[in-house]
């Protein structure tokens, strides 16, 4: 079992591939212009209709206008081929609804947006995650949907699909962080020590700070838990599942600037 440091999403049943591609076919029935897109819980609103024309490596995509585009919340394994070909068959040539969160582009001012297709309004972010193609990946300002895309990823990861039957992916543990500095990795652990300095908060994963895994989180960055009720003080003796790109201070170090890159876990559970 675990639990989520935010409000769990109920999925209302996983859809089949099949039928995703099925709908995807027709546009007609759009999200209107400002109408929350609450398909299977993202619930921003759409703020334009656009044309995919060309889908690049790394699940980059090309629209109409010429803008660029690179989909919110989710990190793809730039060379999977069934990434390309499933975005093919959901978005190529078609209208698609965009929605932003709170940052619309990135620093290379690439739009950032979560797309929606077909009449079903089919989450392409969702469609990927439930696949096993995707892994959740968001920043502080990219995250109101990040919930649901945590569960379908669970499931995919249970099932072993995609990319989860593949050793490289696998959840690591604390002690095997070392080897994946400068890499996106999930991990999970027991935090040992909590130590609460001036300018960060460190979880320490060992007995010894200078070689071991630590999670860091900066006191501007803490307010986005405590802000919610959470306090990572309390977070000695848990333990947790930590997402986010793996640097070296001392040890293997991984810097939190949000609640959802963390989830608590039952310490005898089965581990998804």
């Amino acid at each position: 079992m675990h639990k989520s440091l935010i409000t769990p999403f109920r999925s209302r049943g996983l859809r089949k591939i099949a039928h995703f591609l099925m709908i995807a076919a027709s546009s007609s029935g759009a999200t209107a212009l400002g109408q929350a897109a609450e398909t299977r819980g993202c619930s921003l609103a759409v703020a334009e209709h656009v044309t995919v024309v060309a889908i690049r490596e790394g699940a980059a995509i090309t629209l109409k206008d010429q803008r660029s585009l690179r989909l919110a919340n989710i990190l793809v394994p730039t060379t999977n081929s069934d990434v390309a070909r499933t975005l093919s068959a959901l978005i190529a040539n078609q209208v698609v609804a965009l929605s932003y969160d709170e940052r619309a582009t990135d620093r290379h001012r690439n739009l950032v947006a979560h797309l929606f297709v077909g009449a079903g309004k089919i989450w392409v972010q969702a469609s990927l995650i439930e696949q096993g193609l995707a892994r959740v990946h968001s920043w502080p300002d990219t995250r109101r949907c990040v919930p649901p895309l945590l569960e379908l990823e669970r499931a995919a990861r249970a099932a072993r699909r995609g990319i989860w039957a593949q050793a490289r992916y696998r959840v690591r543990r604390a002690d095997e962080l070392a080897q994946d500095v400068g890499t996106f990795q999930i991990f999970e652990g027991l935090v040992q020590k909590v130590s609460v300095g001036r300018q960060r908060t460190y979880l320490n994963f060992g007995e010894n700070y200078r070689t071991d895994v630590t999670v860091t989180i900066s006191k501007r960055d803490l307010r986005r838990f405590t802000s919610g009720g959470i306090d990572p003080a309390t977070w000695q003796g848990k333990t947790i599942r930590v997402r986010g790109w793996v640097s070296l201070l001392n040890g293997p170090e991984i810097e939190v600037s949000h609640p959802e890159q963390i989830e608590m876990l039952e310490p005898a559970s089965a581990r998804n």
